[in-house]
């Protein structure tokens, strides 16, 4: 066994949140809600969807995001989604779209120079510190030159209260047992270090995120309900790392968070988006 597929095998351990129709649901609405935050358009990167002819999503879960581009892309287009597991792959996609089991810590060699553009979506959890690097790589691997490479992440809170302060660090200290280091508070500068020292250019930082909370009408309702599904989500990995005195401790900060998301004003998720190219001329 190679020291990749070790990595590939660690990263499947990595991942706790479930793979079920309860899962596939939450991460639907959750889809959504990125989508209304960056306003409906999938892609941001300055690309020529009638130009590309190979496109491939990294961490692609449900492919909800892989399918509706699919119907932006010429018919011609060569579709890949890959995830570490494929629990959640839609069992009819379209016919120029196909899923992979696969890593992004190995991808396979025949992909080399390969994509016009590579889309990753919402790592943080599948991925320890030391391994974004190598991700960043492979991606820029398989790019073709020129090929744009578009990442998106969450990292923090805006404006939120005592109960979801509290649960922000019970959540950094389960990822850091686990290996994870999601780069709270760094305000996104890691991410775009790496994506830089991959060899990306013509870098394009934006800032999104969506409401939290009722206070927002429909939206705040749905991204709540979400949060909560996530931190309940979060309850056996939290309790496992022994963070917490028990579950009834735990249970009862989740019902703080519920009652500061439907009284605490500008609560909201806040996110990174970065682009960035492959040279057309690449040194070897």
């Amino acid at each position: 066994m190679t020291a990749k597929h070790t990595e590939a095998e660690i990263q499947g351990k990595l991942y706790f949140l479930p793979s079920d129709n309860d899962e596939r649901k939450r991460l639907v609405g959750q889809h959504n809600l990125i989508l209304n935050g960056i306003g409906r358009k999938h892609i941001h990167a300055p690309v020529d969807l009638g130009s590309i002819g190979a496109l491939l999503e990294i961490g692609t879960g449900t492919g909800i995001w892989l399918e509706e581009v699919a119907k932006q892309l010429p018919g011609t287009a060569e579709i890949i989604g890959v995830d570490i597991s494929s629990n959640l792959f839609p069992l009819s996609p379209p016919s120029n779209v196909s899923f992979q089991q696969q890593s992004v810590l190995d991808l396979p060699k025949e992909w080399t120079n390969k994509f016009d553009f590579i889309h990753q979506r919402l790592l943080i959890l599948a991925l320890r510190s030391e391994q974004w690097p190598v991700a960043l790589g492979e991606i820029y691997r398989v790019l073709k030159p020129g090929g744009w490479f578009q990442l998106y992440e969450i990292f923090g809170w805006e404006n939120c209260g005592p109960a979801q302060a509290r649960m922000n660090e019970l959540q950094i200290l389960m990822y850091e047992s686990r290996g994870i280091y999601g780069f709270w508070g760094s305000e996104g500068t890691q991410w775009e270090t790496f994506v830089k020292e991959a060899g990306f250019t013509n870098i394009q930082v934006t800032w999104h995120g969506w409401p939290m909370g009722k206070w927002a009408g429909e939206e705040g309702f749905l991204g709540g309900k979400c949060h909560l599904e996530y931190i309940k989500a979060c309850k056996m990995p939290i309790l496992g790392a022994g963070i917490v005195s028990g579950s009834e401790v735990y249970d009862e900060l989740v019902e703080e968070v519920e009652k500061e998301l439907d009284s605490r004003y500008g609560m909201r998720n806040r996110c990174i988006m970065i682009c960035g190219q492959k040279p057309m001329i690449v040194d070897e």
